[in-house]
């Protein structure tokens, strides 16, 4: 089936979700964690930002809030239909966000990537309906699962720095394989002191970088 399609028959039924939280054991202030979610169409890990709590119900999303409530991060499936290795196609996906919001305008489109598969992505302002400013970043990406769409939303002042947990969340992103298969690499306290950790200050504050799923990842 091609993206179009997926997109234009996506169930009206959200795919249930069943999620399960592991506490990483390393030394960062927030506490990181691991998120574990179960799908009818497949499993998926991902590594939760540092600062962000799981919010409300995630039965049909879920939902990452930071701690002031300003920022959302959410994950669900478009379409449990498993994809094939054709591209998505972009045109599609716009018009879905553009029919969300229709006064909204499309500032970007991108490329974004999770799990091994490319997808289609775009940065969207629009307004709420107490006439409040947002911005979105909505990532659209096939895999084995379905669809899988990945979304961030916050003042446009907050955007930048939102934006950049949410790369980090696609770039820890893990999805059964084909075979259905799930490898999780595995994190110990002495990771802090791996020799590729590195620290630095940023807005007075100090940064521990280290290398979690084939990136780096700040806390």
């Amino acid at each position: 089936m091609t993206g179009a399609a997926q997109a234009q028959d996506a169930s009206a039924t959200p795919t249930p979700f069943k999620l399960k939280l592991e506490r990483l054991p390393l030394r960062c202030s927030p506490p990181l964690y691991r998120a574990y979610v179960t799908a009818e169409s497949g499993k998926f890990v991902f590594r939760i930002p540092g600062g962000f709590r799981v919010r409300g119900d995630c039965e049909a999303k879920i939902k990452l809030a930071n701690l002031e409530g300003n920022c959302l991060i959410t994950f669900s499936i478009l379409d449990p239909t498993p994809c094939d290795s054709q591209p998505l196609n972009a045109e599609t996906y716009r018009d879905l966000l553009q029919a969300r919001h229709p006064k909204g305008k499309i500032l970007e489109q991108l490329s974004p990537g999770a799990a091994g598969r490319d997808g289609v992505g775009f940065d969207m302002q629009w307004e709420t309906t107490n006439k409040f400013a947002q911005c979105t970043r909505t990532a659209f990406v096939p895999s084995t699962a379905g669809i899988l769409e990945f979304s961030a939303s916050c003042s446009p002042k907050d955007f930048s720095a939102l934006r950049d947990q949410l790369g980090m969340i696609m770039c820890s992103f893990l999805a059964t394989t084909p075979d259905g298969k799930l490898e999780v690499p595995t994190i110990s306290a002495t990771d802090n002191d791996r020799s590729d950790a590195r620290s630095s200050q940023h807005n007075g504050h100090r940064q521990t970088f280290f290398w979690y799923d084939s990136a780096w990842s700040s806390t």
